[in-house]
């Protein structure tokens, strides 16, 4: 793994911000959502950026700083009872279908954790 997280950062020195580098995956979230629960079901290394309605490809494939965490959760508010959850993790990190189990699981953790 490492040599290809090696490679992952060579392309990233050698394009920096380009959002190639960036896997991400979203859902669509109907109805009341527990934010509390939401936050237990993810990671604990890894914060949820609450962000108002917006571009969301944009957010998600923002670049990442390889200093620092190389996954990101938003939520994407659209209205009370909508939201848009969007889990991104740089190539060094994962790979598309990764983030996208990572994201199968966070609904999985979600749905696992008793309602207060």
């Amino acid at each position: 793994m490492t040599g290809a997280r090696d490679r992952a950062r060579l392309r990233e020195r050698l394009a920096p911000g380009h959002p190639m580098h960036v896997h991400a995956a979203a859902v669509r979230l109907h109805g009341p959502l527990d934010e509390s629960r939401l936050r237990a079901a993810v990671r604990d290394d890894v914060t949820i950026q609450v962000v108002p309605d917006g571009d969301v490809a944009e957010l998600a494939r923002a670049p990442f700083d390889l200093t620092g965490s190389l996954w990101r959760v938003l939520l994407v508010r659209r209205d009370p009872r909508e939201h848009m959850l969007v889990v991104a993790a740089h190539q060094a990190a994962a790979d598309e279908r990764t983030v996208a189990l990572a994201l199968a699981e966070v609904g999985w953790r979600y749905s696992d954790i008793p309602v207060a």
